[in-house]
């Protein structure tokens, strides 16, 4: 059974990442690769919620 995604909202926390230039090539291999929910929350480093992450990467593939 597929997992469904978090609820696609952007929170202040999701913008609070966009000023993290560590985590770029993370949102770089998030949205090359396609990665779905069920691989995107086991990759959020540590102090960053996997939502959070979710949501950025989600909120970066609509912008292009």
């Amino acid at each position: 059974m597929i997992e469904n995604t978090p609820i696609f909202n952007v929170t202040k926390e999701t913008f609070d990442l966009l000023l993290d230039n560590e985590l770029k090539s993370l949102f770089n291999k998030i949205n090359t690769e396609y990665l779905y929910w069920d691989k995107v929350k086991y990759l959020a480093p540590k102090g960053v919620r996997p939502e959070d992450l979710w949501r950025h990467g989600k909120w970066l593939e609509v912008k292009v």
